[in-house]
């Protein structure tokens, strides 16, 4: 027989969310809210937790991710949930699933099925007809893409009964596709800029909490400051955020060479200026140093850098200017994994049809010559040695048949045959193509460290929604990337600041607050049971670089 409450749960040590010390407590939930908390002696459930030995404290929010991609396909969101994650922001760097009118702009996600649709070499051709896409997605993965506005994407959430709440931001890539579709490398007309705004305002009167931007990005990477200003203008009216990936290495295409080091903190200036012309709430998204340093500097110059770049926050928000940023929590983003020495010549394997004649091809020397020129004059934009020239350095083999490898560089191995690095990695591929490696991180844990430190940081995972199964298993062989299923543990483990009430109030009442999600991310009473309850000893992350796909 059911009793008084819901669920109770007995006897934890409760972090409220509001980094105020824990105490012992009892939590009663009832009718999917926060009934009661305290000595609740006596106090009869449904359903009890022993909570003893454990803390309950509210389930975590994770600013930025691209759960919105997938949680179609994965409903139960399980990489999400068994990190404690109850709460999601997507829609971020541009992408989000809708609005479509005809239209479909590919979103790192589509892998699986995208070469069903067109084939190609180097770069995933990124806009395709809606109607080819929606056939594609539904013969590969099951997955019928049947909606057109925000509204009835956010329906088929609502039917689909998702595990995790989200909070969805439009993108504005998304949105330019649809108006400019492939003819995207200019500035919309102004027909063409009303009727993006249009969309936007749609999609924000339908629920959207905002819109994002990624100028990194093709087709919002043509976008000038005077557009995203336009777009943030309609925001404001829907009292909306601007989430920007900011412009911190140009376009991510070999299409749109780069002619020296990008300018990043004119990328953080650029999207100050957008929320100051706007009036607009922004999210940094994945902040990064503004600076570039050479030759590889110490940990005290790289967290004087990040301080210097959180100076720039720092005066808008002095200004008047509601900024915050989100940080990932490792040192190589998030994302998608690649994780075998084949990756850099990944197209090939693509152009020649299989591994097996990628081997063959690297036996020819005329081949080895061609595909050195395409490399080194930045044909491929995902590898670049010369653009890279420490990445030999980087490229560590994790796991190989050849055990003497296991452990070891590139360049270790280059130096220990008196080789050029290049030629080295051929004969690697051609040897064992699926030998396991890890590309060191690009980011300094230093780095890191002190943008947690900061106030307006919060936690985000760029990650998607994944069971523990998937992977792309044709080129370019993808894995989920291990911050799917190890970001929130990595970020307590490795990065948070100050004591365990701290680092949840960081991931709970902080972004909650900023958000405005009221009635979440705090154990109060008359808010919404989102909780989580772990023990803290035992909460760990499992996955590796080897096998990420572990809750």
């Amino acid at each position: 027989m059911s009793g008084a409450y819901d669920l109770l749960i007995k006897g934890g040590a409760v972090i409220d969310g509001t980094g105020r010390p824990r105490f012992a407590a009892d939590v009663a939930v009832k009718g999917g809210r926060i009934a009661a908390v305290g000595q609740l002696a006596g106090a009869t459930a449904a359903h009890t937790i022993d909570g003893a030995g454990a803390v309950v404290c509210p389930g975590f929010i994770d600013v930025h991710n691209h759960a919105d991609g997938t949680v179609l396909s994965y409903p139960q969101a399980e990489n999400f949930v068994m990190q404690g994650t109850t709460t999601t922001l997507t829609g971020h760097c541009g992408f989000s699933p809708a609005p479509l009118v005809d239209k479909y702009l590919f979103s790192f996600w589509e892998f699986r099925f995208w070469p069903d649709i067109a084939p190609y070499m180097f770069h995933e051709p990124l806009i395709h007809p809606l109607a080819k896409v929606r056939q594609a997605a539904q013969a590969r993965i099951g997955l019928d893409i049947d909606w057109h506005g925000f509204g009835e994407w956010l329906e088929r959430l609502e039917d689909t009964k998702v595990a995790i709440n989200i909070a969805p931001l439009v993108g504005h890539n998304t949105i330019r596709a649809q108006v400019m579709g492939n003819d995207h490398a200019r500035r919309p007309s102004s027909e063409e800029l009303a009727a993006m705004r249009d969309l936007l305002r749609a999609a924000l009167a339908d629920g959207a909490r905002g819109f994002s931007s990624g100028v990194d990005y093709p087709p919002g990477a043509y976008a000038d400051t005077d557009e995203l200003v336009a777009m943030a203008e309609v925001a404001r009216e829907y009292n909306g955020l601007h989430a920007m990936h900011w412009r911190r290495t140009g376009i991510r295409r070999a299409d749109a060479p780069q002619t020296g080091p990008p300018n990043k903190l004119a990328g953080i200036r650029a999207a100050i200026e957008i929320s100051r012309r706007s009036e607009v709430k922004l999210l940094i998204a994945h902040i990064a140093s503004g600076y570039t340093i050479h030759p590889e500097p110490r940990a005290e110059l790289v967290a004087a850098a990040a301080t210097a770049t959180t100076q720039y926050i720092d005066e808008a928000v002095a200004d008047g200017l509601d900024v915050a940023f989100d940080v990932i929590p490792n040192t190589d983003g998030g994302v998608l994994l690649s994780s075998y020495i084949l990756g850099p010549l990944v197209p090939w394997v693509r152009a020649i049809g299989s591994v097996e004649g990628l081997q063959r091809a690297l036996a020819m020397p005329e081949f080895r010559a061609e595909l050195r020129a395409a490399l080194e004059t930045g044909r491929w934009y995902s590898f670049q040695p010369k653009a890279n020239p420490a990445w030999a350095e980087r490229l560590t083999i994790l796991r190989a048949e050849d055990q003497a490898l296991c452990g070891r560089t590139v360049a270790g191995v280059a130096a220990a045959r008196s080789a050029d690095p290049l030629e080295t990695l051929f004969d690697l591929v051609a040897a064992e193509p699926m030998a396991r490696v890890r590309a060191v991180g690009h980011m300094p844990e230093a780095e890191k460290r002190a943008f947690f430190a900061h106030p307006r940081s919060m936690m985000g995972s760029d990650t998607f929604a994944f069971d523990d199964t998937w992977e792309v298993e044709h080129p370019p062989f993808l894995l989920p990337h291990p911050n799917t299923y190890s970001a929130v543990p990595w970020y307590l483990e490795r990065y948070a600041p100050g004591d365990l009430e701290a680092k949840i109030h960081k991931l709970t009442g902080w972004p909650a607050s900023w958000l405005g999600l009221h009635d979440r991310g705090a154990v109060a009473e008359g808010y919404w049971a989102d909780l989580v309850v772990f023990e803290p000893d035992n909460y760990r992350a499992q996955g590796d670089y080897l096998e990420p796909r572990r809750y």
